[in-house]
């Protein structure tokens, strides 16, 4: 009959409360499927997803044992949905817990404990590269604890998960964007003091929106608290003009006037190469969204990265920010020195007159010289044998022609040199 009636109770809140996914302050996520509970702990509830229709999940103790929805002790109140199991639990056994179970972003558990986290609340909108403060303090009946395993080694954990519209994206990795110690290095101020100062790093993440799980513990215990975050794109613009001879790269900061305050804006940076420190340097900003600096020129050659890190105040909220923007990178080359030119090379040198262009006249010319040469030649020739088989014809005598044997004159024989042809 109990265990109807708190089932019947249990049902009630699930209807209620699940409906809404309300999240307590202190629920812890089950990104792994584990948590580790202790002594303190008076009560434990599971929120576990799974996928619709499939069996519900099962819980392992810290010695093995299991724990099943059809079978469970008296201290167990378990409700078992068509995607999703409620559990509680009284008095759990302290030590590492297990759930078989879809691993989902959304698991998580409540517990209820005189040991708890109070951290402070962070903005609702945040900027991409924004470096949060954030402090968590464990209380324990609204002080801090006095049992040495609970100060021993406490660090701090933060992480975020995306949204897929309404609800945290169960195929999304979470974020790391922060983890420290509780021994006061960096922003912590004292070691195990139950205080845990840190710094949520935003470099790198793109806007969005997104659920902080911000988690304190040790190997003894694990407190949490979630938050939501809207990320915003990091409210300015850099613009790098190259390095000179005579001078280093130009920056030039293009404010966002509608999210931050322009005079309220400094950036400070520096320039270090792989050989060489560079510089250091400062920017105040005015009322105009518009800054500019222009740097030094390394004096030895190199690849250089500039780091900067902005410090203003939002125009909504005037809340201070401190933004860390990304690298920029220039190179720095040898300087090409003038040639030094002399007073007599310098005086003026008569341009070359340049070759008129050979005609293909004269080629032509040559060429039909020697065909007119050649056809004269050959004419020359004919007409010299022409004549040559003419006196051949006349000298020859004709045997046929009939024979005159009257006697010569004596005159006839004689030569007559005027009639010489």
């Amino acid at each position: 009959m109990a265990r109807l009636i708190c089932g019947l109770w249990l049902l009630l809140t699930a209807v209620t409360g699940w409906a809404n996914e309300v999240y307590a302050p202190s629920d812890i996520p089950l990104l792994d499927n584990r948590f580790r509970i202790d002594p303190k702990v008076d009560e434990i509830t599971f929120f576990i997803y799974r996928e619709a229709g499939t069996a519900p999940a099962i819980l392992v103790q810290p010695d093995g044992s299991k724990l099943y929805h059809f079978r469970a002790p008296e201290s167990v109140r378990w409700l078992s949905l068509p995607d999703k199991d409620l559990i509680t639990i009284e008095h759990p056994m302290p030590g590492p817990w297990q759930t078989i179970a879809k691993v989902d972003p959304r698991n998580r558990i409540r517990l209820v404990t005189d040991l708890a986290m109070a951290l402070d609340k962070l903005p609702l909108r945040v900027y991409s590269g924004e470096q949060l403060k954030v402090t968590g303090r464990l209380l324990e009946h609204g002080k801090i604890p006095t049992d040495p395993f609970y100060l021993s080694d406490v660090g701090m954990t933060m992480k975020l998960l995306s949204f897929a519209g309404n609800e945290v994206d169960p195929s999304g990795e979470p974020k790391l964007v922060g983890r420290f110690k509780d021994n006061g290095r960096d922003l912590d101020e004292k070691p195990e003091d139950g205080v845990v100062t840190a710094r949520m790093d935003m470099t790198g993440i793109e806007g969005g929106k997104y659920r902080a799980v911000i988690s304190t513990g040790n190997e003894i215990f694990v407190r949490s608290q979630f938050q939501t975050l809207l990320v915003y794109p990091l409210p300015v613009r850099v613009e790098q003009s190259p390095a000179t001879n005579e001078y280093g790269p130009r920056l030039n900061f293009y404010l966002d006037e509608e999210e931050l305050l322009p005079a309220s804006v400094a950036i400070r940076g520096s320039v270090v190469g792989e050989f060489d420190e560079g510089e250091q340097f400062a920017v105040q900003g005015a009322a105009d969204p518009h800054l500019a600096i222009q740097l030094k020129r390394p004096a030895l050659e190199g690849r250089y990265t500039i780091n900067m890190t902005l410090f203003g105040t939002t125009k909504n909220g005037h809340r201070e920010v401190m933004i860390k923007l990304p690298p920029e990178e220039f190179n720095i080359y040898p300087v090409v020195k003038p040639v030094a030119v002399s007073a007599a090379s310098m005086a003026v040198v008569p341009e070359p007159v340049a070759e008129p262009k050979r005609s293909l006249l004269w080629l032509w010319l040559t060429l039909g010289g020697i065909a007119l040469l050649g056809a004269g030649a050959g004419l020359l020739f004919w007409l010299k044998q022409r004549a040559l088989r003419r006196a051949l014809l006349q000298a020859e005598p004709d045997l046929f022609a009939p024979v005159d044997d009257k006697p010569k004159s004596p005159e006839a024989d004689e030569l007559d040199l005027n009639r010489l042809d």
